[in-house]
C-alpha cells in the first residue's frame, strides 16, 4: 500500500522537466563469458591489437505529469487551476534512444621518447584506433501537443510523436592517444581524443514514423451508448490511408540518415599509492551534445 504522503514523496523526487534515463547494458554471451574482448600482438616495433564489442542501451525522459496520473489519477481542470498548477497533463513531451551496437576495434601503437619529455617520463606512446560498427537504432525526434485536459463535460487528448528507426546501418570512426609513465614508474598519465572521426550511416529498414492521437468531449457516458460508435466518435485522428480505419500513425519517410559520436577528449591517471593499491581516474570532456 502506497499512502498519499508516500505518493508525494516519490512525485517530489522527479524533476519538473520529467524523468531521465541513460542505460548502458554490456551483454553476456555463452557460459557467462563476456561477449567484449579482443587479443594484442606485436608488428614489429609497433604493438597492435584486435578487439569487439558489443553495446546495448537507451535514454529518455518522460514528462513528471505521467506518473502524477499513475500515482493520483486525473483531477479536473478546475482543480488543477485552483492548486496552481497547470490546467493539462503533460503526457507530450517525450524523448529517447535505442541502440543496439556492435564494434570492431583495430588499434596500433608505438613507443617512443620526445627530447623535450625524457627527464620527467620513463616509457612514451603514441596511436589510434579504427572502428568499424554495426547495429540498429532507434529515436524520438519530436513530440508536442496539448496534453490531456479532463472537464466535467468530458476529456480532451491532444499528443504525437515522431519517431525514427533503422534495423541496419554501419560506421567508421577514429580514436588517437598519447600515454607516458613518470621516472619513478608510480604515475601513468594519458591523453585521448575519441570519436575524433566519426559517423554513422543508417540505410536499410529505415521508417520515420508519426503516431498520434486526438480526442474531444471523451467521457465514459458515451462509451456506454448502444447508438455511438464508441471510441470512432470521441477520436480526432481521422482515416490518414483511407482505408476505412481510423489510424494512430502515418509513414513519414524512408529515406536514410546519419548521426555521430560528440568528440571527446579523456584525460586518464593512475597512480600506485601503495604496493597493492593503484588509485584510477578520468575526466571526459565532449565538445558537442
Amino acid at each position: 500500500y502506497i499512502s498519499p504522503a508516500d505518493k508525494d514523496e516519490i512525485l517530489g523526487d522527479i524533476p519538473g522537466e520529467g524523468l531521465k534515463m541513460n542505460v548502458d547494458i554490456e551483454p553476456i554471451g555463452a557460459l557467462g563469458i563476456p561477449i567484449n574482448g579482443g587479443v594484442a600482438f606485436p608488428i614489429g616495433e609497433i604493438r597492435s591489437a584486435i578487439a569487439i564489442g558489443v553495446t546495448m542501451g537507451f535514454e529518455g525522459e518522460i514528462p513528471k505529469d505521467m506518473f502524477e496520473l499513475f500515482l493520483f489519477g486525473n483531477e479536473f481542470e478546475e482543480a488543477r487551476l485552483d492548486a496552481g498548477k497547470d490546467g493539462a497533463y503533460d503526457i507530450s513531451d517525450w524523448d529517447g534512444s535505442g541502440w543496439g551496437v556492435g564494434t570492431f576495434n583495430w588499434s596500433a601503437a608505438k613507443a617512443f621518447m620526445p627530447a623535450q619529455l625524457k627527464p620527467y617520463l620513463s616509457e612514451f606512446s603514441a596511436g589510434a584506433t579504427l572502428k568499424i560498427s554495426t547495429g540498429l537504432y532507434a529515436e524520438i525526434i519530436e513530440s508536442g501537443g496539448t496534453g490531456l485536459v479532463s472537464r466535467v463535460s468530458g476529456t480532451d487528448v491532444d499528443a504525437w510523436l515522431r519517431t525514427q528507426s533503422a534495423e541496419t546501418g554501419i560506421g567508421f570512426g577514429l580514436d588517437f592517444g598519447v600515454a607516458g609513465v613518470t621516472k619513478n614508474r608510480k604515475a601513468t598519465f594519458s591523453l585521448g581524443v575519441l570519436n575524433l572521426l566519426d559517423t554513422f550511416s543508417w540505410s536499410s529498414g529505415v521508417r520515420q514514423e508519426k503516431f498520434f492521437v486526438g480526442a474531444s468531449d471523451l467521457r465514459i457516458t458515451r462509451f456506454a451508448d448502444e447508438d455511438s460508435r464508441a471510441i470512432e466518435d470521441v477520436l480526432d485522428n481521422g482515416d490518414v490511408d483511407g482505408d476505412g480505419d481510423i489510424d494512430f500513425s502515418k509513414l513519414v519517410s524512408e529515406d536514410s540518415f546519419s548521426r555521430s559520436l560528440p568528440a571527446m577528449m579523456r584525460l586518464g591517471v593512475a597512480y600506485q599509492a601503495m604496493p597493492r593499491l593503484t588509485v584510477v581516474g578520468n575526466w571526459d570532456q565532449a565538445f558537442s551534445d
